[in-house]
């Protein structure tokens, strides 16, 4: 009888397999050069964190794909929130600066009133999407439904019957 040349042994000794190794998410390169240029510019960093909350908070609550909530009151939010951080920057993007700006009642009210805007854009916007892409689709089956009854007209019945795979 010929050997099975092509077949390897089983010689796996229980407790020797390697484990995966657990990725640190603070050894990341782009983690890294976040937290360098955060505490490089720590006032940019507290006005940006402060006025873009409401995009984090879109970005946790949206769970469909794409993640249009997201990047609609992302959008948004980065516009009312450029005024804001031009304002850090022409009082001297300091510390103390920028505790006062991102805290001050009328620059939290234009950055998060954009991002509201943006909510707006989406609550808006995504059901009309939905329904000119439901009124496409009803269109297809409408001339596809044509085609089939031409098909049928010109061959017989016999075009139209589902074909049954397997009897």
């Amino acid at each position: 009888m010929a050997k099975d040349k092509g077949k390897a042994k089983d010689t796996k000794v229980e407790g020797t397999e390697k484990k995966p190794k657990r990725k640190m998410p603070f050894l990341n390169p782009f983690f890294v050069l976040v937290l360098v240029l955060g505490l490089s510019f720590m006032a940019s960093a507290i006005v940006i964190l402060v006025s873009m909350l409401p995009t984090v908070i879109a970005y946790m609550l949206d769970r469909g794909r794409p993640r249009t909530l997201g990047i609609t009151v992302g959008a948004m939010n980065i516009a009312g929130t450029t005024g804001v951080w031009l304002d850090l920057v022409r009082q001297g993007h300091e510390l103390s600066e920028a505790v006062d700006i991102a805290l001050d009642p009328s620059n939290v009210a234009m950055s998060y009133g954009l991002a509201l805007v943006g909510l707006a854009i989406y609550l808006n916007v995504s059901p009309f999407v939905a329904k000119m892409n439901a009124r496409k689709a009803s269109f297809e089956i409408k001339r596809i439904l044509k085609r089939q009854d031409a098909l049928k007209e010109n061959w017989g019945a016999g075009v139209a019957e589902p074909l049954v795979v397997g009897k």
